[in-house]
């Protein structure tokens, strides 16, 4: 794949200490800062709690130092279903690139290759600068592999485990920059389907970019979608997940991905996502058959506008929500402007100019007869 190189330089990587830890909920493996031992922070991936240990041991194995594609292996990061996480180092340039491997046993099974190269496609497809990039994609040592550019701010679940509340302030941008991308994505027909604060990374400078399209799909591509994604199974993290996607992810439109936006804002906001659970069943049930507490209720002090573009983000029904990433945009545009204001989009306000103008020519009516009655 014919893919532009990128990445950081390797002298410009932060040399704080990090632990990589294990969720004994999901069995996926993470990283969190070493400020953080003694506490517990959620797993990005299945939002169970993880005790941060100092005696954390960082994994160590064979392939570190290693070569895979044009990259040399230098730590571990992270660990999934589907297979294991590298930092590496461009050998031809030192700049540093994420390495992501399909677990060699999981390599004779075609549907899981696939799903793996779909997200390098993807991300090739969509090409917008709120969307990390994969620079490299092959097969290597009996290896499938992809390389994803490296961005040295974090993620949006890293910064919750530091900080459990954001300021309002502070998630505008990253919201407004996730719709950017949102909107690019619609544009090639593909649904995310796992938006979330994991996947949500940030610059050095505090720009985000949507990262993780291993979940995604493409609505025009219907024989792919029926390999890939079993009628009725429900895939996606079950805390930012909308009720129709928990149903049959088959069935997500982008308007899936704007309540997994605001599943995400949600939780940016007062320190959890709408629903919370001991497991991923009981946070499923939770979102098919319960409501989001209005933010209102948790954070009074929170602008009226923030709080109801969020509510109508966690919509339960997909029709309630915005339509499109554009009309998402032009109301996290117009609550930037008025936070305080009433929040409401173009479609809320179309709603209202009919009453407006009924109620407008009522009160005529009625004056006109006073006037009548008076003379």
């Amino acid at each position: 794949m014919d893919l532009t190189r990128h990445g950081v330089p390797h002298s410009t990587v932060s040399t704080a200490e990090r632990f990589l830890l294990a969720c004994a909920a999901c069995a996926h493996e993470f990283r969190a800062p070493a400020s953080l031992v003694g506490r517990r922070v959620a797993c990005p991936y299945c939002a169970q709690p993880v005790a941060v240990s100092a005696s954390a041991p960082r994994t160590s194995d064979d392939l570190i130092g290693r070569r895979l594609g044009g990259f040399q292996l230098t730590a571990r990061i992270g660990a999934g279903a589907l297979g294991l996480v590298y930092l590496g180092k461009d050998l031809q340039d030192g700049h540093l690139g994420v390495v992501k491997m399909l677990a060699p046993r999981l390599a004779q099974d075609e549907s899981l290759v696939k799903r793996f190269l779909r997200e390098a496609r993807f991300c090739a497809q969509i090409q917008h600068p709120h969307v990390v990039r994969v620079v490299d994609c092959g097969f290597d040592r009996g290896i499938n592999y992809l390389v994803m550019e490296y961005l040295d701010g974090g993620s949006l679940a890293a910064k919750l485990a530091e900080t459990p509340t954001i300021p309002w302030q502070d998630t505008l941008p990253w919201i407004r920059q996730i719709a950017l991308a949102l909107e690019q994505a619609a544009a090639v027909n593909i649904v995310h389907r796992d938006i979330k604060p994991a996947n949500i990374l940030l610059t050095r400078d505090g720009i985000a970019k949507l990262s993780d399209l291993g979940l995604a799909k493409q609505r025009e591509v219907e024989a792919e979608g029926a390999e890939l994604t079993m009628q009725g199974m429900a895939i996606g993290t079950p805390s930012y997940m909308a009720p129709e996607q928990a149903r049959n992810s088959r069935a997500a439109q982008p308007t899936a991905d704007f309540y997994g936006l605001g599943a995400t804002w949600y939780h940016l906001l007062c320190g959890e996502p709408p629903f919370t659970g001991r497991n991923g069943h009981e946070v499923l049930g939770k979102v098919l058959r319960e409501r989001p507490r209005p933010l209102q209720e948790r954070m009074p002090e929170l602008p009226a506008g923030i709080a109801a573009l969020v509510g109508r983000m966690l919509a339960y029904r997909p029709e309630d929500r915005p339509q499109t990433a554009t009309a998402l945009l032009a109301e996290i545009d117009a609550v930037t402007a008025r936070p305080d204001g009433v929040g409401m989009g173009a479609s809320a306000v179309a709603g209202w100019v009919p009453l407006a103008v009924g109620t407008g020519v009522v009160l005529i009516i009625c004056g006109v007869v006073a006037w009548v009655l008076l003379r």
